[in-house]
């Protein structure tokens, strides 16, 4: 990774899809209920998210402190107004958050979380593993709708609940009675948010889920404003 700029690099929003839909295909689902203007915002942030994840699965926790501090470098570039570093993606979050400096809190949020996850925080009330995909939904719910507050504890429960069962925590069961209370109270508008953790039940079997089976997962909540039991 250079700090030189090319703007041939960025990524075009087809292609940040592709990428996304291959890497994180319920929130590449979930991306497509958000409204055209908002959705070329969403991906990328989802594929910021992925970037993230990789930090997680690095083989020591600070090479993947040095990638989210790489991250996080990128959205000082981006919302100080100064050059962005080399790389498609990062040219793509300058796009679409270059002129949302409201963001900025919400992100370090974000990579905050992260880098108490490498640093082994231990917080009983709010596990940081938790807390990266309460502010994963949070980010995403604040780019669909400005005025997210009145259902962010919602929002965020959604986002617990997902990431629990993408990583067979043993709190999941009671994160999904907490999500089946939470999703329906949340507004369509903010479907892109939180409409992926539809797949929760499936995660929380053991046996994965299929192509199809994702897809009516998430369809089905999103007709019925309502999470399946497991």
């Amino acid at each position: 990774m250079t700090n030189t700029t090319s703007p041939q690099i960025r990524a075009s929003a087809k292609e940040l899809e592709i990428k996304l839909k291959s890497s994180d295909e319920d929130r590449w689902l979930a991306s497509r209920c958000a409204p055209k203007a908002k959705r070329d915002k969403i991906v990328a942030l989802y594929s910021l998210v992925h970037e993230l994840e990789r930090a997680l699965g690095v083989s020591e926790p600070m090479l993947g402190r040095i990638r989210v501090q790489w991250w996080r470098e990128v959205l000082e570039q981006i919302f100080s107004g100064g050059v962005v570093r080399s790389h498609d993606l990062a040219f793509a979050l300058k796009d679409e958050f270059g002129d949302m400096s409201n963001m900025k809190p919400m992100l370090d949020e974000l990579l905050n979380a992260y880098d108490d996850v490498l640093d082994g925080v231990e917080n009983a009330d709010k596990p940081p593993r938790m807390e990266t995909g309460a502010w994963i939904a949070l980010c995403a719910a604040k780019v669909l709708d400005q005025e997210a507050g009145p259902y962010e504890d919602a929002i965020a429960a959604c986002g617990r609940g997902y990431i629990s069962a993408r990583i067979g925590s043993p709190c999941a069961a009671p994160r999904l009675e907490a999500v089946q209370q939470a999703f329906p109270t949340i507004p369509p508008a903010f479907g892109s948010a939180v409409l992926y953790v539809a797949t929760m039940p499936a995660y929380m079997t053991g046996k994965g889920i299929s192509a199809l089976g994702r897809r009516w997962s998430i369809f089905k909540a999103m007709a019925s404003g309502k999470i399946s039991k497991l």
